[in-house]
């Protein structure tokens, strides 16, 4: 028997490959717009979610992509999780705290509430820089979906 997968089966692959892909980046897209309207705690998770899924399929899949425009997709989202990690850790650390009892007055909680706040700053203008530029149909464009 032979190693070598079946047309059929590769075609079926790429179909599948293909559509979960433009179902991550749909999804994305959402957590995107979502973030841009409230950076609260979950949608800045679910930003966070959308891109570890989206970085994923491409990944897995990187033969029914493009190698290039996939490696510029991904430093994207790589620098998107970047700013949206140091939100989320902020988010985390406050919640943390207030399980240990400390007052939402402690020094310690004001100056991680103002880091989190330059932090969602950043990354709300990268939010916007991205969306500006209509990156939705770009990529789907480049990653021929």
């Amino acid at each position: 028997m032979s190693n070598q997968t079946s047309p059929a089966v590769s075609t079926r692959m790429d179909r599948f490959a293909r559509d979960w892909a433009a179902s991550r980046l749909g999804r994305f897209v959402f957590e995107v717009r979502r973030a841009l309207k409230s950076a609260d705690a979950d949608s800045v998770h679910d930003l966070r979610v959308s891109i570890r899924r989206l970085s994923q399929c491409l990944r897995i899949f990187p033969e029914f992509f493009p190698a290039p425009e996939t490696k510029r997709i991904r430093r994207r989202l790589r620098r998107i999780m970047k700013l949206a990690a140091e939100v989320r850790n902020r988010d985390i650390a406050v919640e943390l705290l207030a399980k240990a009892s400390l007052g939402s007055r402690s020094s310690l909680v004001a100056r991680l509430a103002e880091d989190r706040k330059l932090g969602e700053r950043a990354l709300a203008a990268e939010l916007r820089r991205l969306a500006r530029r209509d990156f939705s149909s770009k990529w789907r464009a480049r990653l021929q979906l």
